[in-house]
């Protein structure tokens, strides 16, 4: 089995914890975050044979034009990606709120937002394979804390060479190298299980994807994950 892996945390464990302080937020000027990014040749090379086997069978002709199943078996071996990104209306996908590279303590008038993320990959067309989506508002007092307002859906998209199961979909307050502030920066995630289209009784486990938002600014965040095991 090999792995790709996105980003420096391990899956989270799958309850929430609500305790922290109230103390004025110290924006600690954490870097900006890459919200796309290259895979390995290898592990390219080895999502591409197997899109481009699928495309050969019959099968694929429910799901794929003709046209678009010779782009899949005439594909490049190189050149896959990893991605986030956010839904229309949403709060910022780029990652962090601005002030918060300001490195100084502020406040801010309180928001609810809405933080619609996904993170999966894509072949080297760009078109998405795989990916993780969660979606969840949360609330603030514009300084010290965050709550979670509604949420966290949970769903997977994906070619359908794959089918998918989430294992667990939920919220977690735990540090990371962007904030140690967990009342004022807590995480909405999820995890799945996938299969391959012809081997459904086996099934990889171990993708996943947080996103960490903050609770300044209007509701910066920024998201990794884990998209493909096999």
């Amino acid at each position: 089995m090999r792995a790709l892996r996105v980003g420096l945390l391990g899956p989270l464990a799958g309850l929430s914890l609500w305790a922290g302080s109230f103390a004025v937020a110290q924006a600690s000027a954490p870097a900006r975050v890459a919200t796309r990014g290259p895979i390995s040749a290898a592990l390219c090379r080895d999502l591409v044979s197997q899109l481009a086997a699928w495309a050969k069978t019959p099968a694929s002709a429910a799901y794929l034009s003709p046209s678009q199943r010779q782009r899949f078996v005439h594909e490049p071996l190189t050149g896959c990606t990893w991605f986030t990104r956010s839904g229309p209306g949403t709060a910022p996908s780029d990652g962090l709120p601005l002030s918060s590279q300001a490195g100084a303590a502020f406040a801010t008038g309180s928001f609810c937002q809405t933080y619609y993320r996904t993170y999966g990959i894509a072949n080297p067309n760009g078109t998405p394979i795989m990916e993780g989506v969660t979606n969840a508002g949360w609330c603030s007092n514009g300084y010290s804390y965050m709550w979670l307002n509604w949420g966290v859906n949970c769903s997977n998209k994906t070619y359908p060479i794959y089918g998918t199961q989430v294992t667990w979909c939920g919220t977690a307050r735990v540090a990371t190298s962007q904030s140690s502030n967990t009342s004022c920066a807590p995480q909405q995630g999820m995890n799945w299980d996938w299969w391959y289209w012809d081997t459904p009784w086996w099934h990889n486990s171990g993708s996943y994807m947080r996103t960490q938002v903050f609770c300044y600014s209007n509701g910066g965040s920024y998201t990794w994950g884990y998209a493909y095991d096999y």
